[in-house]
């Protein structure tokens, strides 16, 4: 990620039906409305917001993350609109405290309301095809998704992530441990996948 210098110049991105820009500080009423969202047994995994100060320091979390060259936020917008719906983020992986540039991890999340509309595969698809074809150094995109997450797996599965393995009774959760799900899209399987077609570079 450092090679591109990409953090003071930040990537607005867009597609039929979203816009994608830098998460701000005055959107912590709008992340907050969608983080806090009731539990749903469908996304175990997501962390709940329980008051503003914990969106605010997850915002300032991110906006630190980005200007450390560490990782990169995009708030979801609908068209015609400024109000963040969801997020994605893509962060570096390390080992031994030291980045691993050939490798990053990919994590979302959407508005109760607007799931199962595609806007997810959509902003996912878009902000793939991106990272890619600006990185091209990255081998690997990691994701983690709870195994009883079918939403999030079938979604994985249309944007061309393969499952590396299952971390048995990995986490621990209000009804005990739950198993998670690792899956990685290789830049291989990127370049070859119809998803991403629309968006790559080139085409």
């Amino acid at each position: 990620m450092k090679s591109e210098r990409i953090c003071f110049n930040f990537p607005a991105l867009e597609t039929e039906r979203l816009t994608f820009r830098q998460i701000r500080q005055e959107d912590v009423d709008s992340v907050f409305a969608y983080k806090s969202d009731p539990p749903d047994s469908t996304f175990p995994r997501v962390e709940r917001h329980t008051d503003q100060r914990t969106t605010q320091v997850f915002i300032q979390d991110c906006l630190k993350a980005y200007y450390q060259q560490r990782g990169i936020t995009w708030v979801l917008c609908l068209r015609g609109t400024d109000s963040p719906i969801g997020h994605v983020s893509i962060s570096s992986m390390e080992r031994a405290d030291q980045v691993q540039p050939h490798r990053a991890e990919i994590s979302c999340f959407l508005a109760r309301q607007h799931r199962r509309t595609g806007i997810m595969f959509e902003a996912r698809c878009r902000i793939i095809s991106f990272y890619f074809d600006k990185h091209p150094g990255l081998i690997r995109l990691h994701s983690e998704v709870a195994t009883n997450n079918s939403p999030s797996l079938k979604m994985n599965e249309k944007l061309g992530f393969k499952l590396d393995g299952v971390l048995r009774q990995y986490e621990k959760a209000e009804s005990g441990y739950q198993d998670i799900a690792v899956l990685s899209l290789l830049q291989s399987d990127y370049l070859q996948h119809p998803a991403y077609t629309q968006y790559r570079a080139g085409s």
